[in-house]
């Protein structure tokens, strides 16, 4: 009974079979070695991409963003100054109106034919 009870233990334990675990830590091994030399390799390409390309990438292989051209305001629509005036005018009359409101009161003067 005391035996069944070390080989389950052992099995927890990732114990058991020595060739499974022998084939594991070799496989652990190769991988690690696979790993470094894939280090050492990106490294040797990042110093040589340290000068800025001619594709417009800059150290580390990274594209340059360029230079953005500024675009012109567009101002304020039509609807946006009749719904901001009504706006003012519901806002002089109750401080509490929010411009929800204010947009559902334009809707309708506009459908009435008042706006």
């Amino acid at each position: 009974m005391a035996t069944r009870k070390r080989q389950r233990k052992s099995k927890k334990r990732g114990g058991g079979c020595d060739a499974e675990q022998a084939a594991l830590n070799e496989a652990q091994a190769a991988l690690k070695e696979a790993q470094a030399a894939v280090d050492a390799c990106s490294t040797a390409e990042s110093t040589a991409e340290s000068v800025v390309g001619n594709n417009g990438t800059s150290a580390g292989g990274k594209r340059r963003k360029g230079k953005k051209t500024r675009k012109m305001a567009k101002g304020a629509s039509n609807w946006n100054k009749q719904m901001m005036k009504v706006y003012h005018e519901m806002k002089k009359k109750d401080p509490l109106t929010t411009l929800t409101k204010a947009m559902q009161e334009a809707s309708r003067r506009k459908k009435r034919g008042e706006l």
